[in-house]
């Protein structure tokens, strides 16, 4: 008997939206209109890579030596150096280096820059140019109108639009910028890779210089000879890690496969929008309907 009702109450709800089917349709069909506009308004955005690898340690196998011969200085100075939980591995200091907001300052000093990702309204696709909003930026002038966006809301912006991940199966390191400029994404790519990898190279020769004024130092007010051997050998791994960083186009990094201006945009998916609009207003239509039957039908009782 109960089953009987429940068919008899189910083709009774079939009916009601049979009959209201002009009005759902009219719904889906608003929804579709307005999700297919929204998907034409929405601007391509292009996304540009490269495919990276970190160079070998430049202190190679031998900064196990170079940490053993550093143990025996400690040791005969009484000193343990076996506390602490160990140095932060080095794609993880890359992309600590990457998006902070030290790193995101070295561009905040070129307005262009700036207003490429924070005061742009389209891309012309046919001048390959960026139209700005004038009411942010001056092109011509290559000036601010309003106040310049603060380095901390410069930083906020730039770190949604890059991405720097480690495919730890292939052992390599993707970067990668999205812009709605095919041009300005693959220039971008490149400008953070040269600096990413400068900053760090300076860096490092810095602690190294520094590593270097002191050992040297050590090298000349001692007379023990074996802490003289180990600070030797401590002094010609500083010197290796300053010649790997002062030759060759990049320190850090082995570009696999450079940056091109992306052809083919990354976003918007329009079909998709489409589709979930459609979906959209087909499901709302369906519930409006049997709400106002529900509402209507308690109002007759």
């Amino acid at each position: 008997m109960e089953n009987i009702e429940k068919d008899i109450n189910i083709i009774n709800y079939l009916k009601v939206l049979w009959k209201r089917k002009l009005l759902i349709c009219s719904i889906t069909i608003l929804f579709s209109l307005a999700s297919v506009l929204y998907s034409l308004w929405l601007p391509n955005i292009y996304s540009s890579s490269a495919t990276l690898s970190l160079i070998n340690d430049p202190k190679g196998s031998s900064s196990q030596f170079a940490r053993s011969q550093l143990g025996s200085i400690a040791s005969l100075a009484n000193i343990n150096l076996n506390s602490g939980s160990g140095s932060i591995d080095r794609f993880s200091m890359a992309s600590a280096t990457i998006f902070s907001r030290d790193f995101a300052s070295k561009f905040f000093t070129d307005d262009v820059v700036v207003a490429n990702i924070m005061a742009v309204k389209k891309y012309d696709q046919g001048t390959k140019s960026l139209i700005y909003d004038e009411s942010k930026f001056n092109s011509v002038d290559i000036k601010w109108v309003s106040s310049k966006p603060t380095l901390a809301e410069f930083h906020k912006e730039l770190i949604k639009i890059l991405d720097f991940e480690q495919d730890k199966r292939l052992d390599v390191i993707y970067l990668s910028f999205d812009h709605i400029s095919p041009e300005f994404s693959y220039d971008m790519v490149n400008l953070i890779l040269k600096t990413l990898d400068n900053s760090i190279r300076s860096r490092d020769l810095k602690k190294s210089d520094e590593a270097l004024n002191y050992l040297n130092e050590q090298y000349r007010n001692t007379q023990n000879t074996a802490l003289k051997n180990s600070l030797n050998y401590l002094i010609e791994s500083r010197l290796e890690t300053q010649m790997l960083a002062n030759i060759g186009d990049f320190y850090y990094f082995d570009v696999i496969d450079k940056a091109y201006v992306p052809f083919y945009k990354k976003a918007p998916s329009r079909a998709l929008i489409c589709i979930l609009g459609f979906m959209l207003g087909f499901i709302s239509s369906i519930l409006f309907v049997s709400f106002r039957e529900i509402v209507r039908n308690k109002e007759n009782s």
